[in-house]
């Protein structure tokens, strides 16, 4: 007998329905102690990248799950988030790798980046965005590039880039202190300057004007400077705390894997955050990222090798000490995580590039690549 059309709509639901009910049944209870962890991140809406990861793993409950009494905190600058990590008043942020390497490089603070959102090999989620005329980045020789602010994380990851192409960042091009990613699209809309570094979640809703390009795509981007950084804590606190540590690593893992295979729950959970948003705009988001979760904690010391050797090349790290990756990036957290659940089998997401020390599986993806 042939099922209505009702029917079989409501059989799908059902499935579905099923379908996250027994992955949820699957994760173990939450114990009946919490441990309470501490987070700062920069301002108060959540982006929806890969980093959603954080937020979304509150909501849905995979911190909850693994013990944790998790609190996150919306901190409107770097300072104030550096700040309050300094004054202990929160335990753990995310931030760019550049920006963390100098703070323990010199001293500064100790930290140590020990787990991340956006796994290895992905395209960089940051863009070159420009006027129309602008044919290709050498054109930008003499024009005017906006940044949040001199000195800030859009101008140094955007220096290698230029350099990459043969342009003088400091002789070739005028450099304009805006603010936020708003107000240099808006400067750039009017024709205050000629070109920005931007992220690919600021740029999807704008594509569409014709007096706007993309100059350097994601994948051109990642080649030059793989994207690093991630979630840092103090060193002093790593030492009293792992257990904190490892709790969270293993529910940012789980979460990511989730979401890599689950675009509709993302946005679902990413809208319910984010009503100011359109489903359309934050489903070509996902596209873009798709490869990106850190669905192996997002750590390939290759990526970071890279990115040093890059860094250490700026103006800004001149009188910086040199450090190593294996000297500020910590996997240990990560390693265990991978020895209990297994490395992901899809090896275009996020390669550890490394073995793990008594690995003893190795997982299947939860969905065909057909199905995602």
């Amino acid at each position: 007998m042939k099922l209505s059309i009702v029917t079989a709509v409501i059989v799908i639901i059902v499935a579905v329905g099923a379908s996250a009910a027994l992955y949820y049944a699957n994760m173990p209870s939450p114990p009946s102690k919490m441990i309470k962890l501490r987070e700062a991140t920069f301002g108060t809406d959540m982006p929806y990248l890969t980093n959603s990861v954080d937020f979304l793993a509150k909501d849905l409950g995979f911190y909850e799950k693994e013990g944790l009494d998790f609190e996150i905190t919306g901190l409107a600058s770097t300072p104030l988030v550096l700040n309050a990590l300094k004054a202990g008043q929160v335990d753990i942020s995310g931030m760019s790798g550049s920006t963390a390497l100098k703070l323990d490089a010199t001293g500064d603070m100790a930290t140590v980046v020990f787990v991340s959102y956006t796994g290895h090999g992905s395209p960089s989620v940051s863009v070159v965005v420009g006027k129309k005329n602008i044919a290709s980045i050498q054109d930008l020789k003499g024009k005017k590039i906006g940044v949040g602010a001199i000195g800030g994380a859009d101008q140094v990851t955007t220096i290698p880039i230029l350099r990459a192409y043969g342009l003088d960042p400091d002789k070739d091009i005028q450099w304009i202190a805006i603010g936020s990613p708003a107000a240099r699209i808006t400067a750039l809309m009017s024709g205050q300057i000629d070109a920005v570094t931007t992220s690919i979640m600021t740029w999807i809703p704008i594509s569409g004007d014709p007096n706007l390009k993309i100059i350097i795509n994601g994948e051109e981007y990642s080649k030059i400077l793989p994207s690093v950084g991630g979630t840092i804590t103090t060193v002093d606190f790593m030492k009293k705390n792992p257990e904190a540590i490892q709790k969270y690593t293993r529910a940012i893992i789980k979460a990511s894997r989730y979401f890599a295979e689950n675009k509709d729950a993302w946005i679902d959970a990413v809208l319910k955050r984010r009503p100011d948003l359109t489903r359309e705009n934050v489903s070509k988001v996902y596209d873009f990222v798709r490869p990106g979760w850190a669905v192996n904690g997002g750590i390939n010391l290759d990526d970071y090798n890279k990115a040093f050797d890059s860094w250490y090349q700026l103006p800004e790290f001149k009188d910086v000490p040199k450090v190593t990756p294996s000297s500020w990036v910590n996997t240990q957290f990560i390693d265990q995580v991978l020895k209990e659940i297994g490395v992901y089998k899809d090896r275009n997401i996020d390669d550890p590039g490394r073995s793990i020390s008594g690995l003893m599986q190795v997982t299947v993806p939860l969905a065909k690549e057909a199905d995602r």
